[in-house]
């Protein structure tokens, strides 16, 4: 499948791992069993708040903060997105107590750089997409399983995606990446592969973003909004 207009452009939403922004460790909880929708497969529809602890090396918060694979952004920057776009709502983030985590009375040279307890800064949320659509014949995802019992996919991985560490940098493959239905966004320019953990944006979307020069954040090139 040929990618089509520049404009309808698909795009991976990353936070960048950075030594100058501080970052959160994700404490994952399993769901509870009453939320189990599938017996086959145990999936799941629940989405528990956010639960972290900040990681030790910096004290400065950026417009993004790095949460593994979760987007976690300023609620401020979050209700700006949302006047203008769709396909996300904002998550509550839990940060809870710890006695080492906690501010010391006294800082002195020694003491690592961190975001402590109680925290004090701007009010985080995490974005969390609404809108998952299907991919479209085509695609370079690989699967590795298919649920017979309700239908989802566990996929291996997905070919010719761009992707970017701090290591390296790998562009888009031409004739590779995710394509999706014009008519299957309704609209969303937040939205995700239908059983997967991408958070992808619209061209839109992004170019906003960077016009706005949001810090900590980038865009990796992976698909392709096909038109009706």
């Amino acid at each position: 499948m040929r990618s089509t207009d520049p404009r309808s452009k698909v795009w991976k939403l990353q936070v960048p791992v950075s030594l100058e922004y501080a970052e959160m460790l994700v404490l994952y909880r399993d769901p509870p069993r009453d939320q189990v929708a599938c017996s086959e497969c145990e999936a799941s529809n629940w989405h528990e708040p956010l639960v972290v602890e900040w990681d030790s090396g910096s004290d400065k918060i950026g417009d993004f903060t790095h949460a593994r694979a979760r987007i976690v952004t300023k609620e401020a920057v979050a209700d700006e997105l949302l006047q203008r776009f769709h396909g996300f709502t904002k998550g509550r983030i839990e940060m809870p107590d710890h006695p080492k985590l906690r501010r010391p009375q006294r800082v002195t040279k020694r003491t690592p750089k961190r975001v402590w307890l109680p925290y004090s800064g701007p009010e985080l949320v995490e974005l969390c997409v609404s809108r998952e659509i299907p991919l479209l014949p085509g695609s370079s995802a690989i699967i590795d399983w298919v649920c017979q019992q309700c239908g989802r996919i566990i996929y291996k991985g997905f070919e010719g995606l761009e992707e970017k560490t701090t290591r390296s940098h790998v562009p888009r493959e031409e004739g590779k990446g995710l394509y999706f239905g014009e008519a299957d966004l309704s609209g969303a320019d937040f939205f995700r592969p239908r059983f997967t953990g991408l958070t992808l944006c619209t061209d839109g979307a992004r170019r906003f973003i960077q016009e706005r020069a949001y810090s900590n954040i980038e865009f990796l090139d992976v698909g392709d909004i096909v038109p009706a």
